[in-house]
């Protein structure tokens, strides 16, 4: 497995960890490359947050389409949740009644799913 950190904070964290992390997935080593180092070959990336992103080694590992097939679901879900969060900030009088805090929270949330979706398309054109 690989975790890419966009920036030294996290990749020291997940360096300091990486025994924890090999431990907690069974997983034979954890790499943690830096936001610079290219994405490792024969991968499927799965979006963490803006800051990380996990690789796990797929080649011959995994069928193809199967994998497909599920990251589109997933997008389909993401997709419905994207619409519902919409839908609650496109309603009357949200920019007057509800507090900046929330609307911010809101806004990050409703970013935050939309980068989800597009790093999944991403996954799917790599496969």
């Amino acid at each position: 497995m690989y975790v890419k950190c966009s920036n030294d904070k996290t990749c020291k964290i997940f360096k300091a960890e990486a025994d924890v992390f090999t431990s907690l997935i069974k997983s034979g080593e954890v790499k943690v490359l830096g936001g610079k180092d290219e994405e490792p070959k024969g991968c499927l990336p799965s979006y963490v947050n803006k800051e990380t992103m996990v690789y796990l080694q797929v080649a011959g590992v995994i069928d193809i389409s199967k994998e497909i097939d599920r990251l589109g679901k997933k997008i389909v879900e993401i997709q419905g949740r994207k619409e519902k969060q919409a839908a609650k900030m496109n309603i009357k009088g949200y920019a007057t009644k509800v507090p900046e805090s929330v609307q911010a929270t809101n806004t990050q949330k409703l970013e935050e799913m939309e980068t989800q979706i597009s790093e999944i398309e991403k996954s799917v054109t790599k496969l």
